[in-house]
């Protein structure tokens, strides 16, 4: 995780770091966490979030570095994944 979260009216947005193990390349993109998801105290425990988002990355991490290499190069942001009720990955 990069920084602290940022919370808002109906999610939890963590900034999150993936790093090629060599550390040849790092790539950073937002994680936004629909509070439906959650229990009531996990904007207090941001380290628990990124324990259950590192598998779910893990099987998915070409996906989501590629579309994160995209966001930045195209539209000069950062990706943002986002977790709701449609789309519930590790949650």
């Amino acid at each position: 995780m990069v920084g602290e979260p940022e919370l808002i009216a109906d999610a939890i947005i963590l900034q999150l770091k993936l790093e090629h193990q060599g550390g040849m390349e790092r790539v950073v993109f937002r994680c936004r966490i629909a509070k439906s998801l959650l229990g009531s105290d996990a904007a207090e425990r941001p380290a628990v979030l990124v324990d259950r988002l590192v598998p779910w990355i893990a099987l998915e991490f070409e996906q989501v570095r590629e579309a994160a290499l995209k966001s930045i190069r195209t539209q000069k942001k950062l990706f943002e994944l986002t977790f709701d009720q449609s789309s519930p990955g590790p949650f």
